[in-house]
């Protein structure tokens, strides 16, 4: 199971969306705006860094930092009465994976996280 990020920068996951969109320049002027305004988390500046620093061609950031909505979506997809594969299928479309092990690796850690979230609920209802 892939562990769970201690702390969670909503600002570096909508840079990521950016770039997963091909959207490079409205990426990098958020991530100078960020910076600026002194807010910038620690996964913001290390991305801040590989950004400044990246060699040409294509970049590495592709959909698996959308685990969470990737996971919720199969869910909601799931409870529609969809089959696995037809799932997998639409998620890869949707968040454009060519792959479907990717779609695949982004449901177990959505599932991991879930159980994880729930084991601490019942923990807290037990005291």
């Amino acid at each position: 199971m892939a562990p769970l990020p201690k702390k969670f920068d909503a600002k570096a996951h909508q840079i990521r969306d950016l770039l997963h969109a091909g959207l490079r320049l409205e990426a990098l002027q958020l991530l100078e705006s960020v910076i600026a305004s002194g807010s910038a988390g620690a996964d913001t500046m290390e991305l801040a860094s590989f950004l400044r620093s990246a060699p040409r061609g294509r970049q590495p950031f592709g959909a698996k930092h959308r685990w969470a909505e990737i996971g919720a979506e199969n869910d909601e997809l799931r409870s529609a009465g969809m089959s696995y594969e037809a799932r997998l299928a639409a998620l890869s479309v949707k968040y454009r994976l060519g792959d479907e092990s990717k779609v695949k690796a982004a449901i177990a850690k959505y599932e991991a996280a879930m159980d994880v979230a729930r084991s601490l609920v019942n923990e807290m209802r037990e005291r």
